[in-house]
């Protein structure tokens, strides 16, 4: 038979110690159901100022230089398959040209284009 140390005991919350918080007794917060609308609002990205001004392909060059965030915005305005992390990615492992000025990561919509068509895969017939 174990006894309680009176001073590891506190009557109003119980025993106090290393092992008194992992008994499971805490709440977690909750979070939203999915499908929810706070779910979907919190998925997409801002859109960048300069899309908004001009959200169509067509009014861009193809050599006018873009952030990772223009770009996916631009090319993707429905939060498509393509973001600005997935730019970022194909930068890091060198499938994607890219313009690096004072640390800022800046592409062409012609520099995604060859990225898409170099990474296309013919069908096996």
């Amino acid at each position: 038979m174990k006894f309680l140390i009176a001073e590891n005991l506190d009557l109003k919350r119980g025993p106090r110690g290393p092992a008194a918080g992992r008994a499971g007794t805490r709440r977690r917060p909750r979070r939203a159901a999915h499908g929810s609308r706070e779910e979907e609002n919190s998925k997409m990205a801002p859109i960048p100022k300069r899309v908004v001004q001009r959200p169509s392909v067509d009014m861009w060059s193809p050599t006018e230089v873009l952030t990772l965030e223009e770009a996916a915005a631009l090319m993707w305005p429905e939060g498509g398959p393509i973001t600005a992390s997935t730019l970022r990615g194909a930068y890091m492992s060198g499938r994607l040209e890219v313009v690096r000025v004072n640390r800022k990561i800046l592409v062409t919509r012609k520099a995604i284009e060859e990225m898409m068509e170099a990474s296309r895969r013919k069908a096996e017939t």
